[in-house]
C-alpha cells in the first residue's frame, strides 16, 4: 500500500493535479510531449481491426461516405467537445469527398435516399456507432450489405453481427487519432488489432 501510495503522489505532482490550469494549452506540452503523442498515434492505428473480408484501399474520389450523428454515453467522450466526422479529417488534409450524415431514427424515405445516392459510387464507406440498437440503422446496412462496401464500427464491435458480404472494420472510437488510422488503412495500410470478445 506504502510503494501505491507513492506511485499516486509522485504522479499527482509530476502533472500538477490540483492546480487547476486556465487552458488546456497551459499543460498541453506535459500531458502530450511528442514521443507520448507518436506513442499514442501507434497503438492507435495497432488496434485497428479487420474482421471480415479483405484490408481495403479505395479511391476517395469515388467514394461515398456515411457517418453516424454520434449520441454521447459517457464523460469519457468528452460531451463538452465538438463532435468531428470522419469527413472533417479528410477535408483538413485536402482531400475531397462525399459524406451522408445518418442520424439514429433515420426516417425511411431518407433511408431510401442514401441506398439510391450509395449505388452511384464505387466505394462506399459506413461508419457505425452501436447502430445493433437502432432499427432504422440496421435495415440501412443490411440493404448495403455489399461486397464494395465497406463498415467500420467507432464504438462496440457488435455491429458486425449485421453484416454478411461487406468488409468490416472495427476502430472503436471515433477520434481524430483513430481517423488517422482509419485513413492509413483505407489507402493500403494493413490491419493488425485483435476483437477484445467474441462477435
Amino acid at each position: 500500500i506504502e510503494a501505491s501510495y507513492k506511485r499516486i503522489m509522485h504522479a499527482k505532482k509530476k502533472y500538477h493535479v490540483g492546480s487547476m490550469a486556465k487552458s488546456f494549452h497551459e499543460i498541453k506540452p506535459i500531458l502530450m510531449p511528442e514521443v507520448i503523442k507518436l506513442k499514442s498515434d501507434h497503438i492507435t492505428k495497432q488496434s485497428m481491426t479487420l474482421v471480415k473480408g479483405k484490408a481495403p484501399k479505395i479511391d476517395f474520389s469515388n467514394a461515398l461516405i456515411v457517418f453516424p450523428n454520434i449520441s454521447i454515453y459517457s464523460l469519457i467522450d468528452t460531451y463538452n467537445q465538438k463532435q468531428h466526422t470522419f469527413n472533417d479529417y479528410l477535408q483538413s488534409n485536402g482531400i475531397q469527398s462525399q459524406q451522408l450524415l445518418l442520424s439514429e431514427h433515420e426516417d425511411q424515405a431518407n433511408l431510401n435516399d442514401i441506398i439510391e445516392t450509395a449505388s452511384k459510387y464505387k466505394h462506399v464507406v459506413i461508419f457505425t456507432y452501436n447502430s445493433f440498437m437502432y432499427p432504422q440503422q440496421k435495415a440501412l446496412i443490411k440493404a448495403l450489405d455489399l461486397e464494395h462496401v465497406i463498415v467500420i464500427s467507432l464504438r462496440a464491435p457488435y455491429d458486425g453481427t449485421l453484416l454478411q458480404n461487406a468488409t468490416y472494420l472495427c476502430a472503436y472510437e471515433a477520434t481524430k487519432q483513430s481517423f488517422k488510422a482509419i485513413y492509413d488503412i483505407l489507402n493500403g495500410d494493413a490491419p493488425k488489432g485483435k476483437l477484445p470478445v467474441t462477435i
